[in-house]
């Protein structure tokens, strides 16, 4: 849960990355840039923020969860408001993607040139299939 800026707390999904790849790749400025860009693509996205970890909410966390903080960035996170739905998942495929276009998908998706989709990593990606 992420208390924004006027007080309200909202579920987000928060993204780590380590040090290394903080120096090399700015992977948070990356992150808010494609979805400043899927907007403007009218692609449907969620609301992002830039997410605080304090020492008083690390230290509530289960020792699991602390795990994972580990060799990870100190500093502030990227994160997206948590929305239960995947453009990939074909139970949603009629009630998302029947309002856009797939060359829009498409396109967006090659703009941003997202190398950490889909081969190897078996991540999703905007497209539905190869």
């Amino acid at each position: 849960m992420v208390c924004d800026e006027k007080g309200v707390l909202r579920e987000f999904v928060v993204k780590l990355f380590t040090e290394r790849q903080m120096e090399q790749q700015h992977p948070i400025a990356k992150e808010m840039f494609g979805n400043v860009l899927a907007r403007e693509f009218d692609l449907p996205v969620s609301e992002v923020g830039l997410v605080h970890f304090s020492n008083k909410f690390i230290e509530l966390l289960p020792s699991e969860a602390k795990k994972q903080l580990d060799g990870k960035d100190s500093g502030l996170k990227f994160g997206c408001e948590w929305r239960a739905m995947s453009i990939v998942d074909p139970s949603n495929l009629k009630s998302i993607l029947k309002d856009y276009d797939l060359a829009t998908v498409f396109a967006f998706d090659n703009f941003v040139f997202n190398l950490d989709r889909g081969g190897y990593r078996k991540k999703p990606n905007l497209l539905i299939d190869d």
